[in-house]
């Protein structure tokens, strides 16, 4: 019988064996290491130099997020150890260069046995491989598809964000749908909604991408 993914979930964040936290290789096409995608557990999270940078790095791309406003240290912790950590559904790596630095972060968000959506990838440092994250993304889809046996993945976004949307088709995504948007700012927190006339409309859309497990096997 299939173990349930999100059973899995809970128990990488969870590490009740004290072991070091849950890594997966990054090679280049070569097969050569040049990096690991770490998991953020339990211990991790109550990091001080990890809420600094987490909340540093998503100051510095705010403008690719959904909900836009000025992350802080308590906020981040917060999110971390209130969200990400007790959620079964979501999981949040550190990107690591060769040395073992910490250079950006990628995640993965409403996981299930059907389908999984990659969220939060961002470089948030110089170093290590030109392309660590490209294959950074390359492991985390191959051991989603393949370890987790999870079928679908997903991601969302903004249309304007050229490069890294083609950089997702030359992976092996395609475009399922284009979603237009609106956005209310309050209280310092800009939020985007969905295919609705409330809000200051923007000239920009909200993609969804889409790839299959069999579209990666030609990778």
């Amino acid at each position: 019988m299939k173990a349930n993914v999100n059973n899995r979930v809970v128990e990488l964040k969870t590490n009740a064996t004290q072991e070091k936290p849950f890594k997966i290789a990054i090679q280049n096409e070569k097969g050569l290491l040049i990096g690991f995608l770490q998991i953020i557990d339990q211990r991790r999270a109550c990091c001080p130099d990890l809420i600094q940078a987490l909340t540093k790095w998503r100051n510095l791309s705010r403008r690719s997020f959904f909900t836009q406003f000025e992350a802080s240290i308590e906020r981040t912790s917060k999110w971390l150890n209130e969200v990400v950590i007790p959620s079964s559904d979501r999981l949040l790596f550190e990107v690591l260069d060769l040395s073992g630095n910490s250079v950006g972060q990628a995640g993965l968000c409403s996981i299930s046995d059907k389908e999984a959506e990659l969220d939060n990838f961002i470089r948030g440092e110089i170093g290590g491989d030109r392309a660590l994250f490209k294959h950074a993304e390359l492991a985390l889809l191959k051991w989603v598809f393949f370890v987790l046996d999870i079928p679908l993945i997903k991601l969302y976004i903004f249309s304007t964000n050229t490069i890294p949307l083609g950089n997702h088709i030359a992976l092996g995504f395609q475009v399922v749908a284009e979603h237009s948007l609106t956005t209310v700012l309050e209280n310092g927190v800009l939020r985007h909604m969905m295919d609705t006339v409330c809000g200051q409309p923007v000239n920009y859309k909200y993609v969804k991408m889409e790839m299959v497990r069999s579209a990666f096997d030609t990778q």
